[in-house]
């Protein structure tokens, strides 16, 4: 194994490791892990992965969205996602992860009922829809000195 590191960061993760059983060797598979975590028990020596299914719908439903040309986003929204996107704007790109959460934001907000249809957000019973998402820090240039 070369490295455990197989996914640029600037792209869709294609493939992950797994663990098919205990104390083997890992193998890698050709898709993008499922969202999801690992609950380690370490009394009994036992792990268990609890998937996230509505994480794993949203990217599914969100990838549709964006395959589909990201109908419903206003003019304002469709340039911001471009600039983004725009590798010649900058010298370091956005990472993946920070460009699928902000345009996951943007899909729950601007993209029509239909891509939306059965996923439901709990809130906290306020008068306000309260959104928040975890971002990764912007790629930053090394400084040389």
């Amino acid at each position: 194994m070369k490295s455990l590191i197989i996914n640029s960061p600037y792209v869709r993760p294609s493939r992950h490791w797994v663990e098919t059983r205990p104390n083997t060797p890992l193998a890698m598979v050709e898709e993008r892990r499922p969202a999801g975590y690992e609950i380690f028990d370490p009394r009994h020596h036992t792990k268990r992965i609890v998937t996230l299914d509505r994480v794993n719908e949203i990217r599914t439903r969100l990838e549709s969205w964006q395959q589909a040309g990201r109908p419903g986003v206003t003019s304002i929204t469709r340039s911001l996602i471009d600039h983004w996107h725009d590798t010649s704007a900058r010298t370091l790109p956005f990472y993946f992860c920070q460009l699928e959460a902000i345009e996951t934001l943007i899909w729950w907000v601007e993209a029509p009922a239909d891509y939306k249809q059965g996923i439901g957000i709990p809130g906290d019973g306020g008068a306000w829809e309260r959104l928040c998402n975890k971002m990764a820090p912007a790629p930053v240039k090394p400084r040389s000195w």
